[in-house]
């Protein structure tokens, strides 16, 4: 690997929902809605975005599983825009949504609740991942892979060792310094 400090990401990407609330309402309640925002979030997403905000030149790719659809489409996009590379940003071929979280922010409190739709992130898997690609682009020194416990597929135990275990394993032997990120 080469000493360039380029920085893969890979995981749980979403489209954040979030909503804006006066107040969290008690049970059979109203509680007003101010304002709404659809973002793109998740680990691997935010870091390769803020990462891109503090350096332009850095070497930034993102590994992930996102829906046939407009959120996912619209996650592309964004990284697209910010010159990261999707190669390994793929694609489901069936009807599963890109995931997504609906993140109720309590204006008065600062609360933030998180529900989560795991949609496409329950897919990634071993076979997503391409550690080869990011060898030949020699720019790379960093994997980082999040969120652990709800990426379904990884998180699956095979022979003793999670899948997410083995992609670990594997950017080992290709030279990458390994990340690991968790969600309670």
């Amino acid at each position: 690997m080469s000493n360039k400090g380029g920085v893969v990401c890979a995981g749980t990407i979403v489209i954040d929902k979030v909503v804006i609330v006066d107040r969290w309402p008690l049970k059979n309640s109203l509680s007003n809605i101010h304002c709404e925002i659809k973002t793109g979030g998740g680990g691997p997403f935010n870091i390769v975005k803020d990462l891109r905000a503090m350096d332009i030149n850095l070497p930034l790719a993102i590994v992930g599983l996102l829906g046939n659809d407009d959120n996912g489409q619209w996650l592309i996009n964004d990284c697209r825009k910010s010159n990261i590379d999707i190669n390994q940003l793929h694609i489901t071929k069936d009807n599963t949504p890109t995931s997504y979280t609906y993140v109720i922010s309590v204006e008065s409190t600062g609360r933030r609740p998180f529900f989560n739709q795991r949609g496409t992130n329950a897919l990634l898997t071993d076979i997503h991942f391409d550690f080869n690609y990011f060898v030949n682009k020699n720019s790379y020194n960093l994997f980082y892979l999040g969120y652990l416990t709800i990426l379904d597929e990884l998180d699956r135990f095979i022979d003793n060792e999670t899948i997410a275990g083995k992609v670990l394993k594997q950017a080992k032997e290709y030279g990458l310094e390994t990340i690991v990120d968790f969600v309670t």
